[in-house]
């Protein structure tokens, strides 16, 4: 197993797909699954986009899936002989809820693949324990497949040149999955040497950020500049580096109520 990872569940996933990195693991564990979904008569959400992670989970064993009232996202509830998926009837919208039943799936594909149930801890943030962090990237795969993303994205390659930052809004209406998210799989996928965020103008702050370098500074300038200029459009700023100062080019585009997409490339 390689290093990244060090959990039994994770040697499991290796042993049980034949592959030689969890990634790739994750990639063959989660075709298998939405192919014997499929073959179950779940034809619907399986094999292609928007996936609905509620039929893996009954292919893999659990009898419902189930809103309910919890104080944080979801769980696997064991009743007796009966597996039982619940999420948050409080779901903040339909992209979350999604998100946290395809976490709760990953939970039952390491059952699966390990052959030991064990009581489940309450998710309550997408951090934690590298099971949790298995559980997200399993999550990640099942609604955003590496591959069909990758795909997308040499496709927008060979169309000639484009905006990164409305890539990423394909991406999130490819896959109907949050444009926080579409973000992170952009980053992990497409190009790992850049950085995202949502900048809300009115409140003046990032709604999220992720992999953005000195972040003050490009808050502090796109605040200044971007109400003046057009809804979409490229620009860069400095940065201090060991060797003096570097460029970061970004790329923007205006969305409702004064909200930017920002997208930084390395």
């Amino acid at each position: 197993m390689n290093s990244r990872w060090r959990t039994k569940a994770s040697a499991h996933l290796l042993a049980e797909t034949g592959a030689k990195t969890v990634e790739e693991g994750i990639i063959r564990i989660v075709d298998r699954v939405k192919r014997t979904a499929f073959a179950q008569g779940h034809t619907k959400g399986t094999l292609s986009p928007p996936y609905d992670p509620a039929p893996l989970a009954i292919s893999l064993g659990a009898n419902d899936v189930r809103p309910a009232r919890l104080a944080y996202d979801g769980h696997v509830l064991v009743e007796g002989e009966k597996v039982i998926v619940e999420y948050a009837e409080a779901a903040k919208s339909e992209k979350r809820k999604r998100f946290t039943i395809a976490h709760e799936v990953g939970h039952l594909v390491i059952w699966n693949v390990s052959q030991d149930r064990r009581r489940l801890p309450a998710r309550r943030s997408p951090t934690g324990s590298e099971i949790e962090e298995l559980c997200n990237k399993l999550a990640a795969e099942i609604l955003a497949p590496r591959r069909e993303v990758q795909r997308l994205w040499s496709t927008s390659l060979k169309a000639g040149p484009f905006s990164k930052a409305d890539f990423v809004l394909k991406l999130a209406g490819q896959f109907d999955i949050s444009l926080n998210f579409a973000s992170m799989r952009f980053k992990e996928v497409c190009v790992h040497r850049s950085g995202a965020a949502l900048l809300n103008i009115p409140e003046k702050r990032f709604e999220w950020c992720h992999g953005i370098a000195s972040q003050f500074r490009l808050l502090k300038g796109l605040i200044a500049s971007l109400p003046s200029l057009q809804s979409a459009g490229a620009n860069s700023y400095s940065v201090d580096a060991a060797r003096g100062t570097r460029t970061i080019p970004f790329e923007w585009r205006l969305l409702s109520g004064g909200r930017y997409l920002v997208i930084t490339l390395l």
